[in-house]
C-alpha cells in the first residue's frame, strides 16, 4: 500500500504514469546500488522527488565514469594532463572568438560528451597528443565562452586536422581560417602580437578579403620557417 501510494503520489507531481514511473525507480535504485548509496534507507528509496534524482543519478554516474576514463587514458598515455597543461600558449581571445586549452584529458571528454563527437569514441586522439603529433583546442565565441561551439585537433605547425561541432559536423566557415592563422602565428615567436591581433580581426570580419589570401601568407611563412 505504501508503494503504491508512493508511485501515485510522483505519479500526480511529474505527470508521469505510474506503469512508467516504476521503470524509472527500478533504474534508480540500479544507479544507487552502483555509486554504493544505501537503498536500504527510505530517503533513499523513497526519494521525495523522484524524476529529480533518476535524472541527478545519471549525471553522477556520468561524472564517475568520466573521470575512470580520463585516468585510463593518462595511464596509458602519460604526461597527457601535463602536455594540455604546456599548451597555454595556444590560448587567445578576441571580442568574437576565444581558443580555450583544455587543462586536463577530463575536459576534453566532456566537451566530446556534450557535443557527441568521435573525440569521446576513438583513442586516436589521445594517442596522437602523447606523441605530441596534434593536440585538441576548444573554440567558444566570446559572449558564451562556457558554451561548447568548436573542437578543434591541431598540428604542431599550426594545421588544422579538424573542426568538429556538434554531432559530428563540420561545417564550411571561418573556424578553419581563423583559428589556423591563429595558430601558426603563435608558433612564431618573433611575431609581434599585434600583427596576429589584426590578422584573426580581419579574418572573423572580412572572410571575402581573407579567404585566398591566409593560405597563401601561411604557405609562404612556412617555407621561410
Amino acid at each position: 500500500l505504501q508503494i503504491k501510494n508512493y508511485l501515485e503520489k510522483q505519479a500526480a507531481e511529474s505527470g508521469e504514469s505510474v506503469k512508467n514511473l516504476i521503470k524509472t525507480w527500478k533504474d534508480y535504485l540500479n544507479m544507487a546500488i552502483r555509486v554504493g548509496v544505501n537503498v536500504q534507507d527510505s530517503v533513499i528509496y523513497r526519494a521525495r522527488k523522484l524524476m529529480q534524482r533518476h535524472n541527478e543519478m545519471i549525471k553522477e554516474i556520468e561524472a564517475k565514469d568520466l573521470i575512470l576514463r580520463a585516468g585510463e587514458l593518462e595511464k596509458k598515455y602519460p604526461g597527457l594532463n601535463r602536455i594540455c597543461r604546456d599548451l597555454k600558449k595556444y590560448e587567445y581571445a578576441d571580442k568574437e572568438y576565444q581558443i580555450v586549452v583544455p587543462e586536463k584529458v577530463d575536459d576534453i571528454l566532456y566537451e566530446a560528451k556534450l557535443m557527441h563527437h568521435c573525440v569521446n569514441n576513438t583513442e586516436t586522439y589521445y594517442e596522437r597528443m602523447s606523441q605530441q603529433e596534434s593536440y585538441i583546442l576548444l573554440l567558444r565565441k566570446a559572449e558564451q565562452p562556457t558554451e561548447a561551439y568548436y573542437t578543434l585537433e591541431v598540428e604542431q605547425d599550426g594545421t588544422i586536422r579538424q573542426t568538429r561541432t556538434f554531432y559530428n559536423q563540420q561545417n564550411e566557415d571561418i573556424v578553419q581560417q581563423a583559428t589556423m592563422a591563429h595558430i601558426y602565428l603563435c608558433n612564431k615567436p618573433t611575431c609581434p602580437a599585434h600583427v596576429f591581433q589584426n590578422l584573426f580581426f580581419f579574418l572573423i570580419t572580412k572572410i571575402s578579403w581573407v579567404w585566398w589570401r591566409v593560405p597563401v601568407i601561411l604557405a609562404t611563412q612556412k617555407a621561410e620557417a
